[in-house]
């Protein structure tokens, strides 16, 4: 109840957003932010309890996320001061911080430039319960670059474009889409701007090398891609042919990616939230699992994440 709690803490809080720990959902990081401003504060929620956790995870207002690796740490970056912001406002150093430990004492794991748009940490969860820790880095707000962070290990730099949009992770392949052409390797064809493609993350963290690249789809000139997200069962990608919306599920195998479109009513403008409102398990985002949040391939704009 915002409003019981405006009023308990004098302060009008602005809802923001939850960022909750799977597979059991019991713990989550609640954003707030103090009269709508882009600055807010993270606080840890008991959703058994229906109340913060007494000295659990909260950061101080600020642009910024914070990520989950397990229930006892978080990757957070905050743009607090000079130190840790880019020009841009937003935070450019990635920290691990863990239970019971002051924010000061969180240690660094990735610095990017002050000169960037920013940095922000996300974690990726497939359907086997598999966790990847990443960070994305924006360094334009075209640009991008996408990390590997491994626990332990030095940060990996994923070898896909600048202009890339990570979507989602399914069954282990990392789905991006593209906003340049692509020629993956010398022999290989180009991949056009604007196809979906994907990779496997598990091959490339083996390796360091870029594994196989799958193309999922590639628009014609009357259509586009919106929303792409992973049920447990599908890759739900929205395409939009002639302004006209439609939905296919795609799935992936031995074989590759196949792809068959879904019933949608007729003269569908929303498919995403059609499908959120059918209960076809999708959730949108701005890149990748129900955990991600963070910048779509560098291509914030206005609207970089704050939490």
């Amino acid at each position: 109840d915002l409003d019981a709690l405006s009023a308990e803490e004098d302060t009008n809080w602005v809802w923001r957003g939850a960022n909750c720990l799977g597979p059991q959902y019991e713990r989550c990081i609640i954003t707030l932010s103090p009269g709508g401003s882009d600055a807010a504060v993270r606080r840890e929620f008991s959703i058994s309890e229906r109340a913060f956790v007494a000295d659990g995870f909260v950061t101080p207002q600020a642009k910024g996320t914070i990520a989950w690796v397990d229930e006892d740490t978080v990757l957070v970056g905050l743009a607090t001061d000079e130190d840790n912001s880019t020009a841009s406002g937003y935070p450019f150093v990635t920290y691990r911080w863990t239970r019971g430990t002051a924010l000061t004492e969180a240690v660094e794991i990735l610095r990017s430039q002050p000169s960037d748009v920013g940095l922000w940490p996300e974690r990726f969860e497939d359907h086997d319960g598999s966790v990847y820790m990443m960070a994305a880095e924006a360094d334009t707000f075209y640009e991008s670059q996408y990390w590997y962070l491994p626990e332990g290990g030095e940060p990996r730099r994923l070898p896909i474009p600048a202009k890339t949009a990570v979507r989602t992770l399914f069954k282990g392949q990392l789905v991006f889409s593209l906003a340049e052409d692509w020629q993956p390797a010398a022999d290989s064809a180009i991949l056009p701007s604007g196809a979906l493609v994907s990779f496997s993350l598990p091959d490339f963290i083996a390796s360091g090398e870029l594994p196989s690249v799958h193309t999922l789809y590639i628009p014609t000139k009357t259509q586009s891609l919106g929303s792409v997200a992973a049920s447990r069962d599908a890759l739900l990608v929205a395409i939009d042919d002639k302004v006209v919306g439609g939905v296919s599920a795609f799935r992936f195998d031995d074989a590759g990616w196949g792809h068959e479109p879904l019933p949608v009513p007729d003269n569908l403008t929303k498919p995403g939230q059609y499908l959120a409102s059918t209960g076809h398990g999708f959730h949108q985002r701005r890149g990748l699992s129900h955990t991600r949040h963070a910048v779509t391939g560098g291509q914030c704009g206005h609207d970089c994440p704050t939490d």
